[in-house]
């Protein structure tokens, strides 16, 4: 993380893979797809793209290359993490809370 500008995580199906937080914490831009699983974990703090569409895909990373200069924003992504996803026992029953949330949706 340390040698990069931004952290890019293309996965559909990830259900919230570690690099979330390796790369918050690390303050680097976090760039993931807008499915509503991400967004519930995520927040305001990641830059999001449309899964499959390497134009939006293209126009995220442009949006996060000016994140990098922010520093603001990139502290307050890190103290997001850590004020909501601790442990990883912490951050497994903040998941369990997520999926129930969403399949309720659906029903």
């Amino acid at each position: 993380y340390k040698n990069s500008d931004l952290i890019l995580m293309p996965s559909n199906l990830e259900i919230f893979s570690n690099v979330f937080t390796e790369a918050l914490i690390s303050k680097k831009p976090l760039i993931v797809c807008d499915n509503e699983y991400n967004i519930e974990i995520l927040d305001k703090y990641a830059i999001y793209f449309k899964y499959g569409n390497l134009h939006n895909l293209y126009n995220s990373i442009i949006q996060a290359t000016k994140k990098t200069e922010d520093n603001n924003y990139l502290e307050n992504a890190k103290n997001f993490i850590y004020s909501n996803y601790k442990h990883y026992d912490y951050r497994y029953d903040q998941i369990i809370k997520i999926i129930y949330k969403l399949c309720k949706k659906q029903i």
